[in-house]
This record gives C-alpha cells, sequence and structure tokens, in this order.
C-alpha cells in the first residue's frame, strides 16, 4: 500500500511546477499594456510569464481576456488614418 506522506494534501493543479501568477496579474495595467500596442509576447515578458501561459490565461478567465480586448480595440482605434491623412498619403509619389 501507498503511504501517505505528512503534510501532503490534496495534490496541486500544477504538480511539479511554478505558483500561478494569475493572481499578482493587474488588469488595468493588462489593459494599457494592450491600449499602447504591445504585443502578447511583449506583455507575457512583462508579468514574467510565458506567451503560452498568457494565453492560457485568456482561454481559463474571461475576466482576463476582457482588458486585452479593450485595449487592443482602443490601440487599433488610434492606429486607423483619417480620411484626410489617407488621401494625403495617396495624392502624389515623387
Amino acid at each position: 500500500m501507498a503511504q501517505e506522506v505528512p503534510g501532503k494534501g490534496k495534490p496541486s493543479k500544477n504538480p511539479g511546477g511554478a505558483p500561478s501568477k494569475y493572481g499578482s496579474i493587474n488588469l488595468r495595467q493588462l489593459e494599457t499594456l494592450s491600449r499602447d500596442g504591445k504585443t502578447d509576447k511583449e506583455i507575457a515578458d512583462f508579468f514574467e510569464i510565458s506567451e503560452a501561459t498568457l494565453n492560457n490565461y485568456k482561454k481559463q478567465h474571461p475576466e482576463f481576456l476582457e482588458p486585452l480586448k479593450r485595449g487592443k480595440a482602443i490601440a487599433d482605434e488610434s492606429n486607423v488614418p483619417s480620411s484626410n491623412e489617407q488621401q494625403g498619403t495617396l495624392t502624389r509619389k515623387r
């Protein structure tokens, strides 16, 4: 029979792995980084997690994905040139 090791309760969700950093991520900061146009890799590096972990958090935690979406939407809106800017870039070539 297997002997129970004292002090060991239920098995960890990530046996042998490092503790999750999910709880230490500031969602406002996450949105700001996303709004500033940071890539997923840059965001992951900022929070000292892997890009794979970032993607897991997006899948497993809707409250994590929402600030990313909001930030990226704001960044996308600010990167769209106005119609005047578009016309100015298309008028003449030298």
